[in-house]
């Protein structure tokens, strides 16, 4: 049996060293229009398998290739940057206004992002999401028996885990509602599920 261990990038400063509030440093981010690399490592749970082969995967993103940096470093095993691996690229502007956010903060991102996701508004289109999906069933579906670590991202990680459970997803996507409650945290850095194949 193969199984592929999914983990949340470690933290990151989204106020980029004070240079923008929260709100602004993560409009830039979930554009993509910075990079932010990961803090203080030492100071996170990073719950991966200890009985992992490599190599490593993660997000082309700095955060998720300094946290597989991180885990190479704990266990010498190489790290393979995949692109697929990337968080989803949306404007949280679009999602909500400063106020909202701070008003309601991350519940109301979460609630947004389900029904954007439902209604294909973000700026990468549900089928990129699910193109890319596919492409890393496809290279997990090869590889050899035993556990695998995948680093990646909250809300493309939420979308993966549900359509392994939900294999009609991509054409009825509000059942990411069922797997994505607005009121609690996604996954918690450095944490996330386990896929069997």
């Amino acid at each position: 049996m193969k199984e592929i261990a999914f983990r949340k990038i470690l933290g990151y400063d989204p106020t980029l060293g004070g240079k923008f509030s929260r709100y602004g440093g993560y409009c830039l981010i979930t554009e993509q229009k910075q990079d932010p690399g990961i803090i203080k490592p030492e100071n996170e749970i990073f719950d991966f398998p200890k009985d992992i082969y490599g190599p490593i995967f993660c997000s082309s993103l700095k955060r998720g290739i300094d946290s597989a940096s991180y885990v190479c470093m704990k266990t010498g095993l190489t790290k393979v940057v995949l692109p697929e691996l990337n968080e989803i690229n949306f404007s949280l502007e679009d999602l909500l206004s400063e106020e909202e956010y701070l008003e309601q903060g991350s519940d109301l991102v979460r609630k947004r992002f389900v029904e954007y996701f439902v209604e294909d508004k973000f700026k990468e289109k549900r089928g990129s999401i699910q193109d890319r999906t596919h492409n890393l069933l496809a290279r997990f579906n090869v590889l050899p028996e035993g556990r695998h670590l995948a680093i990646s991202h909250s809300f493309f990680m939420k979308i993966f885990e549900a359509y392994s459970k939900e294999p009609t997803l991509f054409e009825e996507p509000e059942l990411l509602a069922n797997y994505l409650d607005p009121f609690k945290k996604i996954y918690m850095f450095g944490q996330g599920f386990e896929l069997k194949l």
